[in-house]
């Protein structure tokens, strides 16, 4: 039996069709509530609401999970998503005694999902 892992972005993308399926029958209830105005139609519209504000409160979380761990020296870290291109370009770096990173010189943390190139050039570094 083939167990597959449930996908980084499985969450993301249930919330975003949930959020897309509420806001259509929202529109459906708010006509119905705009012609013949009644308390189910009306308690329907506001859970309504309540799901879509849920659901976009959900989206946010997931976008900021959070700042990752500080980077080792010329690296990047970020805290959410990134839809922007990262390089780094690290030379001649010794280790700073004392200082704890969780990884090394040049490195890049992205604590959600990246949706562009990442490029990394490390040369000359001494770790010790």
């Amino acid at each position: 039996m083939i167990v597959m892992a449930w996908p980084a972005w499985g969450t993301r993308a249930v919330a975003a069709g949930g959020s897309v399926l509420a806001g259509a029958v929202s529109g459906v209830v708010t006509n119905v509530v705009s012609d013949r105005p009644s308390l189910p139609w009306i308690v329907a519209l506001a859970v309504l609401v309540v799901l879509m504000v849920g659901l976009q409160v959900l989206l946010t979380v997931l976008d900021h999970r959070g700042a990752a761990s500080p980077p080792g020296v010329g690296g990047v870290s970020v805290g959410g998503s990134s839809s922007g291109s990262i390089r780094t370009d690290v030379a001649g770096v010794r280790r700073v005694p004392g200082r704890r990173t969780s990884s090394g010189a040049g490195s890049v943390q992205i604590g959600g999902d990246s949706r562009a190139s990442i490029r990394t050039r490390v040369r000359d570094v001494e770790e010790g």
